[in-house]
């Protein structure tokens, strides 16, 4: 592991012992329903950013990602940010998750797979965003796949799954108003995704 990932491991590490340490800096993850994703996901708190470290299935650390909370996104008109030099890469919030279920969601979201593992689905996503999805990412995985994607992102999901073979299908979801996401409806109505998604993904 070379320096640079070392100190990033580091960084992870501290700042998710000062999550843990300190409830009140858990508002913005209570806020996004997302709070039991702290402990299994590593979740941290840096100076208004939530930490998301990245593992491969091995538990090997690979990467970081940092997302603003609400107050600092404002101020700075930042939502992610990542170390310098750092290319895309698979995360997956729960292996262990992963690893019993029968299907495979693609989320183009951070907080959406978080949303989504937090209601206990195989999830993943690409660390750069939509466009940076590398199909051979799923190689791995041989049962069925399904992209669901952002208001918006229709076309991106359907272009994803053109190029997954027989296991690829997309979800279009009925998202509710002011909507725009998978994590957005976990927090506006977590009961009615997951019904939704039991209809859905296997």
């Amino acid at each position: 592991m070379s320096l640079i990932r070392e100190e990033n491991e580091a960084l992870a590490m501290s700042a998710h012992n000062v999550m843990v340490d300190y409830e009140n800096l858990r508002w913005y993850l209570v806020e996004r329903g997302l709070e039991g994703r702290i402990e299994p996901c590593k979740l941290g708190w840096l100076d208004g950013w939530v930490t998301v470290p990245i593992y491969e299935k091995s538990g090997k650390f690979s990467g970081l990602c940092l997302r603003a909370m609400s107050h600092v996104q404002r101020a700075t008109g930042q939502r992610f940010a990542q170390p310098k030099g750092q290319k895309p890469l698979l995360f997956v919030p729960d292996w262990t998750i992963l690893e019993r279920r029968s299907s495979l969601v693609v989320t183009f979201g951070l907080f959406d797979a978080l949303a989504l593992s937090d209601l206990r689905h195989a999830v993943c996503t690409s660390t750069g965003g939509k466009d940076s999805f590398n199909p051979e990412w799923l190689d791995f995985w041989r049962g069925p796949i399904t992209v669901i994607p952002d208001k918006g992102e229709e076309e991106d999901a359907s272009e994803l799954v053109s190029k997954l073979d027989w296991r690829g299908k997309v979800w279009f979801p009925p998202y509710p108003d002011e909507c725009k996401d998978m994590a957005d409806w976990l927090v506006k109505d977590r009961l009615g995704l997951a019904k939704s998604l039991a209809s859905v993904v296997d």
